[in-house]
């Protein structure tokens, strides 16, 4: 890929595929996931609701068990529940996924 603003995560990530926004290992390329998530907002022009849908898309697909996934879920949405501009237009009730 030429540039990271070629990449079609956003592209993706709007027709309702379930990305995620990741490093690769950090020895090898030395992105921080802090570093992925500002190109994907500056490079791809992510939403805050979209990097989150990311994030929570992430969540989903981790290697854990149901109880814990539950878990981690329940706080994911208790952090936030009071800042909307993670829940913006793009992540209408027919698009979220996941336990609410």
């Amino acid at each position: 890929m030429s540039s990271i603003a070629a990449h079609p995560l956003a592209l993706l990530l709007r027709w309702g595929v379930r990305v995620t926004i990741n490093t690769d290992d950090t020895t090898i390329s030395d992105i921080t996931l802090s570093e992925e998530l500002h190109s994907c907002h500056v490079e791809l022009g992510l939403t805050l609701s979209e990097t989150w849908r990311c994030n929570l898309n992430a969540l989903e697909a981790a290697f854990v068990d149901a109880d814990t996934r539950a878990a981690l879920h329940a706080s994911f949405r208790r952090w936030g529940e009071h800042i909307p501009e993670l829940h913006g237009p793009e992540l209408s009730p027919a698009r979220s996924m996941g336990p609410t």
